[in-house]
């Protein structure tokens, strides 16, 4: 049963996969500066920090004096305590510590035991073998306990300006809740702005799909408009001719009599073939002119059970067997039922074609609350790529005798009921035509229902 499924707009797909690659770039885009924005800041408030800690250690030692830092009873010396804690509130310190340059605690705000190899200094001893050096260093940022902590250091000096000790500050509660602060707001700006773009994107695909579909139908529109003029004006011009023919070889058996034309099978393929021609021509006119439907109140069921039943026994003597499913009950409804039929009509001899050896062809009508699906399937062959491609398409055909009307003059008729046509091979062999249309088609604007 030659027919086709429409074939895709590759110009619509091509804008709709430029339109899927702009959207991921952009939310790529947004990703990679939003993430760069986040690592600078953390770079930057991480250096701020170290900067801000190397300074205040500095600043310790100049406020509790390297006489008093030196001393060996520095750990008891109330007077270092107070000024010391004074500089860890005002500057939110987590503590603030005094180490030899072996880095064993000399004296701590925060209760490392005195007399014992510092723990800080051991998870991160570069920064303060520079202050051992004599160079105010800060720590990088470590991670001791599930808090993140940083040490500045700065060296503490004898007379002579020999380090013999090292404070130590550290801070990082404080300081570093804004990054996780900052990174959850770029995350909800970039979950936001994908979704944004998500949405954006949904919008002007489906414009981009409805301006394709549109562009096709525009195209589509104007190819018939072209064509049915044209076939219009071939069969204008064809149509006397034929009659000419017509009335030629009926005088011809009127003069040379009945014997004689019954004898020359000639006298009777005459007047076959300028029906049949006559036939085509009619077929290129109804095209051409698209007459408009006449949708009146009428029982759908009975309109498809009348199809089968005009073709049941034309088909029976070519052993094809024509089986209805769902016309048992009326199915009322709206449509024309004049033009559903001749749809029916000729997909049921599309159907019975497709089987010359005989088979059983299916007319099936299945009923829902808003829409009917009419399906016709055959046993034939089925079809190929390039039939399913251009069945639909006016004047395509495959058989010697076609006009290459009968499906696209279906197509026009199932759609002006608001319906769609779709064909198919079925996975057991033959081809399956369904008609989708609602039960009751709406009315033109400003059309009455007759």
């Amino acid at each position: 049963m030659p027919n086709a499924s429409e074939s895709q707009d590759p110009t619509g797909r091509g804008r709709g996969a430029l339109l899927l690659l702009f959207l991921a770039l952009i939310v790529v885009v947004i990703n990679v500066s939003n993430w760069f924005v986040l690592s600078r800041v953390t770079a930057s408030v991480d250096e701020e920090l170290g900067l801000r800690l190397v300074t205040v250690a500095a600043s310790a030692v100049t406020t509790a004096t390297p006489e008093l830092l030196l001393d060996p009873a520095v750990a008891g010396d109330e007077y270092v305590r107070r000024v010391l804690r004074d500089i860890a509130t005002r500057h939110e310190l987590e503590d603030v510590f005094l180490v030899d340059t072996d880095g064993v605690v000399l004296f701590d705000l925060g209760g490392e035991t005195v007399g014992e190899r510092s723990d800080l200094v051991d998870l991160e001893f570069a920064s303060f073998t520079r202050a051992v050096a004599g160079i105010p260093a800060a720590s990088p940022s470590l991670e001791i306990g599930g808090d993140v902590l940083k040490a500045g250091y700065a060296p503490v000096e004898d007379w002579d300006g020999t380090v013999e000790a090292v404070i130590g500050v550290t801070a990082g509660g404080g300081f570093h809740a804004r990054v996780p602060a900052l990174r959850r707001t770029l995350l909800g700006i970039t979950l936001g702005s994908g979704a944004l773009v998500i949405l954006l994107g949904a919008l002007f695909f489906g414009m981009s799909r409805r301006l394709a579909r549109t562009e096709t139908a525009l195209v589509r529109a104007e190819t018939l408009s072209a064509m049915g003029m044209m076939a219009a004006g071939v069969a204008h011009e064809v149509r006397n001719p034929l009659a000419i023919i017509a009335g030629t070889a009926e005088r011809l058996r009127r003069k040379y009599g009945t014997g004689i034309a019954e004898e020359d099978p000639l006298f009777g393929f005459i007047p076959e073939e300028v029906d049949r021609l006559n036939g085509i021509v009619k077929g290129y006119l109804r095209f051409a002119r698209n007459e408009p439907l006449a949708f009146v109140e009428c029982d759908l069921a009975k309109a498809v059970e009348r199809s089968a039943g005009l073709v049941a026994d034309e088909f029976a003597g070519r052993g094809v067997t024509v089986m209805r499913e769902g016309c048992e009950e009326p199915v009322p409804g709206r449509a024309d039922p004049q033009r559903l039929q001749q749809v029916l009509l000729n997909l049921l001899l599309n159907g019975a074609q497709a089987m010359p050896e005989g088979g059983t062809l299916r007319l099936a009508l299945e009923t829902k609350a808003e829409e009917v699906r009419i399906r016709v399937s055959d046993e034939g062959t089925g079809l190929d790529d390039k039939q399913l491609r251009g069945a639909f398409t006016p004047f395509f055909t495959t058989k010697e005798t076609g006009s290459g009307l009968g499906l696209a003059m279906a197509k026009r008729i199932v759609e002006g009921h608001g319906g769609t046509i779709e064909l198919a091979n079925r996975p057991e062999g033959g081809a399956i035509v369904t008609v989708v249309m609602p039960r009751r088609a709406r009315l033109p604007e400003g059309a009455e229902e007759s």
